[in-house]
């Protein structure tokens, strides 16, 4: 049969034993599937094949052909333990080969599982949505939260969901007489609704939960305890119902206490987000819609819903949001920005985009794991020959063939399985590094840890590459002692194991240069990105970040006096420059924006209103940021006057006035005249190195005439402090010592040099090519071990050849050239095949690379060297062991 010479039917004439019953079971599968040889029937032939060997393998494994018991298997077992341990050398590098693919492996699978896998730690978590405002005339992706006028049309409309719950994250001061400790204390609060409880399905620990009351009364003095917090401040005293504390300066009545799982999903996304207390939130429909998406939702689908028709319900609902909500909502709005409600998965929104990246990062482990095994596989092709002769020895002395391979596959399973131990441990180490090394907004990284399914994953690989390696050398022949007797004569290498070996060889080689040229590429990216002028100067600047207390910071006045004194103290300081303030540190992930109205800037019909990041800064935020300023900065006398002045960043004078470099022009928002421009200053790329710089509009803390219903007072600002050259870290203990002095309610929170800031919005880049960077590093290892082997090999497998060359006269060098010849073919093949699949693959990549095409010539050339370097330096030891071999005896021994 011309199919009988496939591995599948070698595999099943070694596992029967039994050449005529071979052939009888082979001409029924034939017979069943019926003639021709289309793709579908041969892929079915092969399946069948490998089931019929499989049903006879089992009872093979464990008696040795039916007949033994129990008693042959572990006697079996022992025999091979004995094998193992004789040869110390071939295990110990067998098993930290496979444990290094596997654990590395199992170190990506773990983080995968912990942070895209596993369920959200809620009831029934796949039926949790979340509800946002998609707006593509500000960006394809720009997504806002929920307005509570909105909220309050779609609790009412909506039929494809049972509950939505709302609510804000926000801070207070908590403390006094009453407070723990009467110590003042700045903690993070949610203000939520009562039907967050019924979406997310939480019952309190203690006492109650708040009712929908509460929600329609804006003087509401009720509040909840986290578990954590209730431990912490009251030491989980069970009398606290009915108590009161103080919050921000109000007597305030304790209701109850959350259960230990009580987690919104932020807190599930950072670990280092913990709500200590939920206050009701105020959602009434008799206040005035506002336009104003700050408030975050979390529905429950109702019963036979799904996403998709709730998404559609949203379509509809959407169109008549003018009818429902003009003042809010206009036509001309909804027209402008194409505004619409949107819904996906909780779990999608919690985890974002890091999915990708995970993904992406485990495919690359997943290459180095081929390598590993390419290696390990070649290692027991090795392992193989060297036995050649013990193993023809014991077929010559009645041993049969099923006990011979029977002895390779238990050698080569406890081995898999002493890695897969192994392994383990390395996943669990390397679990924990890698979260460490994770970049900021990791989702769910506390819950990073080796479940029963990386485990089960661990077990399943080692046992089934055990398997496979063990009946890798049974795959060559159908008669188990002819595979042997291709090695057992003299030193001659077996032509079938020398042919695998050098295709493993290249196999590994080409997997190698995937993994350099990509991480070749995101190094590269990374460097471009790292180049980029972001438009500030961040070394020697301290940020810190204050939240005034509105009971003590009523109006403008009072918050801008309160800036005024602290800048004022700080600049006072000896290791201290300059210092200033701004609502929205660059480079934060602040992603706002308010519409504005550049003065003789001409829209075309049917384009919306430029949406202009805004915001507001003192006196010294320029000079301490390093943002070069033409014209007047910003001054103190006019915050006083109450004088609005605005700044314009250069991108934004180029865009509205071209030439001009816009003084003299003005601005304005909705309803207020012009405001004119006092200065341009420099371009800052306040989102990241990745965007264009900021279109950004700069104005002093002084609410316009007029409109002060559309501006919050500014209580929620970031300092910027620039030293004299001082650690900014020496610099922080002043900072709070100022701030206290000013006034002991405000606390300082996410105090951090600017450069931290910097790296953070960094991290993710350099956190994917660290990594790709280090499984390329050791899959090269491993390759290059690789190809010493295959060189070794050859090199004694034509110990008489290169005899016979140094007899007649061949140089040294010759020789080596030789050796090395045969390392650089190998090289040059895997590299061929690892060329053909890395601009693939490194498409992949397109979304991380910056200035980089995943074919960049340059990139795939520097791989391409450096993969045939390390073959050249693999081969460099056999190359000089071929040199010293003595001609005399090489010809003696063959």
């Amino acid at each position: 049969m011309s199919q009988n010479n496939g591995w599948t039917e070698r595999f099943l004439a070694w596992t029967v034993a039994d050449d005529e019953a071979v052939e009888g079971l082979l001409g029924d599968v034939q017979e069943e599937l019926g003639e021709g040889r289309s793709p579908l029937r041969t892929l079915r032939y092969k399946v069948v094949v490998l089931g019929l060997a499989l049903r006879y393998l089992v009872p093979r494994l464990v008696g040795g052909g039916g007949g033994a018991s129990g008693d042959g298997l572990v006697r079996d077992i022992r025999f091979a333990l004995r094998s193992i341990l004789r040869s110390r050398g071939y295990s110990a590098l067998f098993v930290a080969t496979l444990a290094l693919g596997l654990g590395a492996t199992l170190t990506v699978f773990t983080v995968l599982d912990s942070v895209v896998l596993r369920p959200l730690p809620y009831d029934e978590p796949e039926e949790l949505i979340r509800i946002q405002s998609a707006v593509p005339g500000m960006g394809p992706d720009t997504r806002w939260n929920l307005a509570k006028a909105q909220y309050l049309y779609l609790r009412d409309e909506l039929t494809t969901v049972s509950a939505i719950g709302l609510y804000v994250l926000n801070v207070a001061t908590v403390g006094g007489a009453d407070g723990p400790d009467g110590q003042a204390e700045r903690i993070s609060v949610a203000d939520v609704n009562a039907d967050l409880f019924t979406a997310l399905r939480i019952t309190p620990a203690l006492g109650r939960s708040f009712n929908a009351a509460e929600s329609l009364d804006q003087a509401a003095a009720t509040v909840m305890l986290s578990d954590g917090y209730w431990t912490r401040a009251f030491g989980g005293d069970p009398s606290i119902v009915g108590q009161t504390m103080l919050i921000n300066g109000r007597s305030i009545e304790i209701v109850g206490v959350l259960p230990t799982s009580a987690r919104l999903p932020e807190e599930v996304q950072n670990a280092d987000l913990d709500v200590d207390l939920w206050t009701p939130i105020y959602v009434s429909p008799a206040e005035r819609p506002v336009n104003s998406h700050q408030y975050r939702s979390v529905a429950r689908l109702a019963p036979g819903s799904d996403v998709e028709a709730l998404n559609a319900e949203l379509r509809r609902l959407s169109e008549r949001l003018p009818d429902a909500i003009p003042i809010a909502y206009s036509a001309q709005f909804m027209e402008q920005y194409g505004f619409f409600t949107m819904a996906e998965g909780l779990q999608d929104n919690v985890i974002g985009d890091i999915t990708r990246t995970l993904w992406i990062v485990f495919g690359a482990v997943g290459l180095l794991l081929a390598v590993a095994a390419f290696n390990s596989a070649n290692l027991a092709l090795a392992r193989a020959q060297r036995r050649s002769r013990e193993l023809g020895v014991r077929a010559a002395l009645g041993a049969g063939r099923g006990a011979l391979g029977r002895q390779l596959i238990l050698e080569a399973t406890l081995l898999s399985l002493i890695a897969g131990v192994v392994a383990v441990a390395l996943a669990y180490l390397g679990a924990q590094t890698l979260t460490a090394l994770a970049p900021d907004g990791l989702p769910r990284v506390e819950s990073v840890s080796l479940s029963p399914t990386s485990l089960g994953l661990a077990a399943a690989l080692s046992l089934g590459v055990g398997l496979f390696f063990g009946m890798l050398p049974l795959m060559g022949r159908s008669n188990l002692t002819r595979v042997l007797g291709d090695g057992s004569r003299g030193m001659t290498v077996s032509r079938s194991h020398h042919a695998a070996r050098q295709v493993l060889v290249v196999a590994q080689l080409a997997a190698s240069l995937v993994l350099l040229a990509g991480a070749t590429l995101l190094f590269q990216s990374y460097r471009n990105l790292s180049n980029v002028d972001t438009g500030i100067e961040p070394d020697d600047v301290l940020t810190f970040r204050v939240i005034l207390p509105g009971d003590a910071y009523p109006d403008y006045a009072a918050a801008a006096a309160f800036y005024r004194q602290t800048i004022t103290e700080l600049e006072a300081q000896p290791t201290i420059r300059v210092a200033g303030a701004v609502s929205a540190l660059p480079l934060s992930g602040f992603d706002g924006c308010s519409v504005s109205f550049p003065e003789g800037y001409q829209r075309s019909e049917g384009d919306p209103p430029p949406c202009l990041p805004s915001m507001l800064v003192s006196p010294g935020y320029f000079e301490a940021m390093g943002i070069p300023v033409r014209g007047q900065g910003p001054t103190w006398d006019a915050v006083e006057d109450q004088r609005l002045e605005v700044f314009v960043a250069e991108a934004t004078a180029r865009r509205f006035w071209g030439e001009e470099d816009g003084m003299g022009r003005g601005v304005s928002s909705w309803g207020t005249p012009h405001i004119p421009v006092q200065a341009v200053v420099g371009d800052v790329r306040g989102a990241g190195p990745r965007e264009p710089a900021w279109d950004a509009v700069y104005m002093s803390m002084v609410p316009p005439g007029g409109v002060v219903r559309y501006w919050n007072v500014p209580r929620f600002f970031t300092f910027v402090v620039r030293t004299d050259g001082t650690d900014p870290a020496l610099v922080a203990p002043i900072a709070r010592q100022v701030v206290a002095g000013v006034d002991a309610r405000v606390p300082l929170s996410d105090v951090q040099p600017m450069s931290e800031v910097v790296a953070t919005m960094m991290a993710r880049d350099s956190f994917i090519a660290l990594l790709l960077g280090v499984a390329s590093a050791l899959s090269l290892l491993l390759s290059a071990l690789g190809v010493y082997a295959v060189i070794s090999y050859i090199v004694q497998g034509r110990r008489g050849e290169i005899g016979v060359r140094l007899a007649l006269g061949a140089e040294r060098g010759q020789v080596r050239g030789l050796v090395v010849g045969q390392s650089l073919r190998l090289a040059v093949r895997g590299g061929a095949v690892g060329l053909a699949l890395a601009v693939p693959v490194a498409r992949v990549l397109r979304s991380f690379l910056f200035e980089m095409s995943p074919s960049d010539p340059l990139t795939l050339a520097l791989a391409s060297v450096a993969l045939v370097a390390v073959a050249a330096v693999a081969s460099f030891a056999p190359a000089l062991r071929a040199t010293r071999i003595d001609p005399v005896e090489a010809l003696r021994s063959d």
